[in-house]
């Protein structure tokens, strides 16, 4: 309900449950603080304590034999050493404000109820101890009440009205004159009225988030993304427009989950030396080594399929050894080819004039092997251009030798199709001795390597696979939204004996900044931020959530974004190399033509909301791509 509307002149009086209504807590469930103290008692012991189970079993032998039972009770009941149930309840009670923020809507009210000079006080039924509670209280910024009443101080409790009947004695209060907030519809709300008393109930909402939607998620994992949602509430303020918005709810969650998925795959595989590769695991590395700091040696790799698919040609004799593998879009230039094989097309240009071809000619990228003019155009300037492999394949070793490229090492980077992995192995096995382990967002089926180690947080081979074909509808915004602002590696240099990368200009960041700069950054400030604020949680910072749960909010956005937020990316494009694609274009009309509706569909690398855009209908689109997609397939 609005909060806004209650008019408190009608009451004297205003008292307030506690939990789950002025405070709450960021976990999915109260239970699950003793997971996170269980976490931490076991790493001060270097034990099993098991202590998740006891807790429980103390809890409810405790509640058997005295119904007004307090932490105390609960300790005094559990089965651990003195040692550690002293260390036990420091820690829970100090996790227990770590992990706690203020419910803002009910601290709002409660702060209008203090200007209108209301009486306040709160009651809870809560087994913890005064001294935690008001560090709790405080720590959200609440203050001004007139009492708190905790049932196990004086034996009596809300369920059946007792401890209510005692607080408006006390206090010689008129029941109808006052007005009690709380969450449980039993134990605040017909226990209150049976004394008499008027009674708001607290509803958990989220309204401050925008994607908070579980559909989709089976019933373990929608409780699992209600803690998801908590942290999200907890730390937005900071976030001050919708740009940054979408990266926080978004992209934030993900970046959260997946790096603690990293750390602990990387811990089991027994890896230390990891390589983020540019240009999306820039953002990633980040988002790492602020929740792993100094745990690993984390590098930054320069690398491109260009910049390692070129050296890989050394190997190779002639034209259709190049070609014969090679994976292009079915639309393409001249130029673009030349781009793609790793040759500057002012090499090209000699060849290409003398093939009677342009650097502007279209050719059908799945059928370059048997283009009897672009293989004359090769041929024509063959020797540079093995030349020119040879020396990439001598700096591109001499680069990986340089960062200590060898041994058992990981690779991390946004996914899909294994491509880097693919080719820094075919490099590796020809050069030097090394096990790579890759680790993604997600590994395409039909591309999981052979013989390698691949590993996918979201989706593999083996588990939620469908997410293959739903990113692929909406991995425009994804890939924008990750890019560095350096462009794209296309080979290596010598200067004193270093090897550095030769980069490209930046799509978006160099020279005349594209209009999708501004966002770019803007979504990469939110989604740190949400990092930053949960690494600084030492309870919650390392946290293992599933893939399926991290990636909920993006899906939301991606299948079905608000109004507003698909507005907001009309006419941003997103780049592959030097071809773009219009991620939403809302002037595309008709259903033939160069700027047709569904030339405009196949162009754009957002699918889903494409459709949703243009048919304006209520309808699963996600669905609808996912079927076209499994069609094609």
């Amino acid at each position: 309900m609005n909060y806004e509307t209650v008019d408190v002149m009608n009451y004297t009086a205003v008292s307030f449950d506690i939990f789950d209504t002025l405070i709450k807590r960021m976990v999915t469930s109260p239970i699950e603080v003793f997971h996170l103290v269980e976490k931490a008692l076991d790493n001060t012991f270097g034990i099993e304590t098991h202590f998740y189970e006891k807790r429980i079993d103390a809890k409810n032998y405790t509640k058997n034999k005295n119904r007004y039972y307090c932490i105390d009770d609960i300790y005094a009941a559990i089965d651990l050493s003195q040692e550690q149930k002293k260390v036990a309840i420091r820690i829970e009670k100090e996790t227990e404000i770590e992990i706690c923020y203020p419910n803002k809507e009910i601290v709002d009210f409660f702060n209008r109820c203090k200007k209108q000079d209301k009486k306040i006080y709160l009651i809870s039924d809560m087994y913890l101890d005064r001294k935690t509670i008001e560090a709790m209280l405080e720590k959200c910024g609440i203050s001004g009440y007139l009492k708190m009443y905790i049932s196990h101080e004086i034996n009596k409790e809300k369920n059946g009205g007792d401890l209510f009947a005692f607080y408006l004695k006390e206090n010689n209060l008129k029941a109808s004159s006052v007005l009690h907030i709380g969450d449980n519809s039993k134990v605040d709300i017909i226990s209150a009225k049976l004394c008499g008393m008027h009674t708001k109930k607290v509803r958990e909402t989220f309204n401050a988030i925008t994607y908070r939607k579980s559909e989709d998620l089976n019933k373990k994992e929608k409780c699992e993304f209600r803690g998801l949602l908590r942290l999200l509430e907890a730390h937005k303020s900071g976030i001050g427009n919708e740009w940054q918005s979408i990266g926080y709810e978004c992209l934030g969650p993900l970046f959260w989950g997946f790096s603690n998925w990293l750390a602990k795959k990387l811990k089991d595989d027994k890896i230390d030396n990891v390589f983020f590769l540019s240009r999306e695991g820039e953002i990633l590395q980040k988002a790492f080594e602020a929740l792993h700091r100094n745990e690993f040696a984390c590098h930054y790799l320069y690398v491109s399929r260009r910049s390692l698919r070129t050296p890989s040609y050394a190997k190779c004799k002639s034209f259709d050894e190049i070609v014969k593998d090679i994976s292009l879009p079915k639309s393409l230039t001249v130029k673009q080819f030349y781009d793609a094989i790793g040759i500057d097309y002012s090499v090209a240009e000699n060849g290409v004039k003398a093939a009677g071809l342009t650097k502007d000619t279209i050719l059908n990228g799945w059928e370059v092997d048997s283009n009897v003019a672009l293989s004359q155009s090769f041929n024509y300037i063959k020797d540079k251009a093995f030349e020119i492999y040879s020396k990439q394949y001598s700096l591109i070793n001499k680069y990986l030798n340089q960062n200590n490229f060898i041994g058992k090492v990981a690779i991390v980077d946004i996914g899909w199709n294994g491509t880097m992995q693919r080719a820094l192995e075919d490099l590796c096995n020809q050069s030097r001795k090394v096990e790579i382990h890759g680790y993604y967002f997600g590994i395409n089926e039909k591309k999981q390597l052979a013989n390698s180690f691949t590993n996918g947080y979201i989706y593999d081979s083996n588990k939620n696979i469908e997410f293959q074909y739903y990113l692929m509808g909406m991995s425009g915004p994804l890939e924008m939204m990750m890019t560095a602002q350096h462009g794209t590696t296309l080979g290596y240099y010598d200067n004193r004996g270093n090897v550095f990368p030769i980069l490209a200009k930046s799509e978006y960041f160099e020279d005349e900044k594209k209009i999708e700069a501004e966002p770019i950054l803007e979504m990469q400030f939110g989604a740190l931020h949400f990092v930053y604020k949960v690494s600084q949680n030492k309870f919650i910072a390392k946290k293992n959530i599933d893939g399926r749960i991290a990636i909920q909010n993006f899906y939301q956005f991606g299948k079905d974004p608000v109004s507003k937020h698909m507005k907001m990316f009309y006419g941003l494009k997103e780049y592959d190399g030097s071809v773009s694609s219009v991620m939403l274009d809302p002037n595309t009309k008709g259903l033939i033509g160069k700027h047709s509706v569904i030339k405009g569909f196949w162009q754009s690398s957002w699918k889903i909301a494409y459709l949703k855009d243009k048919i304006h209908v209520p309808l699963p689109y996600h669905k609808i791509y996912f079927w076209m997609r499994r069609k094609k397939r």
